[in-house]
C-alpha cells in the first residue's frame, strides 16, 4: 500500500495532567502556582441526561456481560485503527502494522485513509491535549490539521453501524 506523504508541523502544546476526581476526569496545567482544574470535554457531554438515559436502557436490555463485551470489543476496534491512521499519517511503522492488524482494523482504516489523502492538509498536532480557558474544559484530540485549507480538531470514529 502506497503511503501518502502529509506535512508534519507539529506544535509543542503546554503539559497538562489527568486526575479523576469523584470518578469524573479532569485535567489540570503543570508547573503553575495554582493549578485550575477543567472536566474533560467527554466528562461534560456525559452529564447529558438523555445520554445517560439511554445508555442505562441499552445495558438494561443487553445485560451487564454482554455490555461489557461490546465495549471492550469497540475499544479494542478503536486503538486499532487509531493506532493505524496515525502511523499511516506520520509515517511511522506503518508497513508493519498494517501487516499485524486485524481484518476488522484493516476494513475501517480504509475509509480513514481515504479521508485523509483526499483532505487532511498540514498536521500540527497528534494525540495532544488541549484547554480553554474560554470553554473551561479540556481533552485529549486524535489531530489537529488543516481540513480543507481550515485548522481543524479531527476526531477519528469507528463505529461498528452505518
Amino acid at each position: 500500500m502506497t503511503v501518502k506523504t502529509f506535512d508534519l508541523d507539529l506544535v509543542t502544546l503546554p503539559k497538562i495532567k489527568r486526575k479523576n476526581i469523584n470518578g469524573k476526569r479532569y485535567y489540570f496545567q503543570e508547573g503553575v502556582n495554582e493549578p485550575v482544574y477543567y472536566p474533560s470535554v467527554t466528562t461534560v457531554l456525559s452529564a447529558d441526561k438523555e445520554s445517560k438515559k439511554a445508555l442505562h436502557e441499552w445495558r438494561q436490555r443487553v445485560g451487564a456481560a454482554e455490555a461489557n463485551k461490546i465495549g471492550r470489543l469497540a475499544a479494542a476496534r478503536g486503538t486499532e485503527t487509531h493506532d493505524l491512521i496515525e502511523r499511516y499519517v506520520k509515517d511511522d511503522g506503518f508497513d508493519s502494522a498494517i501487516l499485524a492488524a486485524s481484518p476488522l482494523g484493516r476494513f475501517l482504516f480504509e475509509p480513514l485513509r481515504n479521508w485523509a489523502d483526499g483532505r487532511l492538509g498540514t498536521v500540527r498536532c497528534i494525540e495532544g491535549q488541549l484547554f480553554s480557558h474560554h470553554l473551561r474544559a479540556a481533552g485529549t484530540v486524535d489531530m489537529v490539521a488543516e481540513v480543507d485549507g481550515k485548522l481543524s480538531i479531527v476526531d477519528w470514529k469507528t463505529s461498528a453501524r452505518a
